[in-house]
């Protein structure tokens, strides 16, 4: 089945009816069958069609969400049910999505913008908390780091964030883990890398206590 997707800082993903986005690809897309069987130790095939609207008005980037979700066998949508037993449980569901993302071209704008930065701990380690907003048109590949300066502007530390997508209209906190980073204060220089030469970036004091 299809959903819609779109995160938020700090951590909240939704998965919206197909089509509440209005940068949502759902209607472009079409697969069958929409239910099937696996034997086991078989593959199945599925079959899709994407087809972009012929609109000049369309920029920079869209999508949305294909969901695949095995049925439980004591679900009344199973074959395996049996429709005159009735039963009360607890059962474990796992869906995988599969993202469909659309790009117009070259077109749309990049801009992302930092919202925020706080420091805690996680799992004992000083944690560069960076909220980042994608207010631009099209999808933003980011790579994070961050550069810790001394008072004599020295280069004391680097450390790398883990990469992901900025879809438009949504935000996200990526984590700098500061390990082995010595306590006192610094200029901490944050640094976005979002491809194609656009690079983006903001400093701001820090404390290490």
């Amino acid at each position: 089945y299809q959903t819609d997707y779109r995160s938020e800082s700090p951590g909240r993903n939704y998965y919206e009816d197909p089509g509440t986005n209005p940068r949502s690809n759902a209607a472009w897309i079409s697969t069958s069958p929409k239910r099937f069987s696996i034997p086991p130790g078989e593959s199945y095939t599925i079959s899709y069609v994407l087809e972009v609207p012929a609109d000049d008005t369309l920029i920079g980037t869209y999508w949305s969400i294909l969901m695949m979700e095995p049925i439980p066998p004591e679900s009344p949508e199973s074959q395996e049910a049996d429709p005159d037993e009735m039963t009360v449980g607890i059962s474990t569901r796992i869906r995988y999505a599969f993202n469909f993302v659309t790009h117009i071209g070259t077109s749309g704008t990049v801009q992302p913008e930092i919202e925020g930065a706080t420091l805690t701990l996680v799992a004992e380690t000083p944690t560069l908390g960076i909220d980042i907003a994608n207010a631009g048109t099209r999808m933003l590949k980011i790579e994070i780091w961050t550069e810790l300066y001394d008072g004599d502007g020295s280069l004391v530390a680097r450390r790398d964030g883990t990469p992901s997508r900025l879809y438009p209209s949504s935000s996200r906190q990526y984590q700098i883990g500061l390990a082995d980073v010595s306590v006192g204060e610094y200029t901490a220089l944050v640094v976005i890398d979002a491809g194609d030469n656009n690079v983006f970036g903001a400093s701001f004091p820090l404390v290490l206590e």
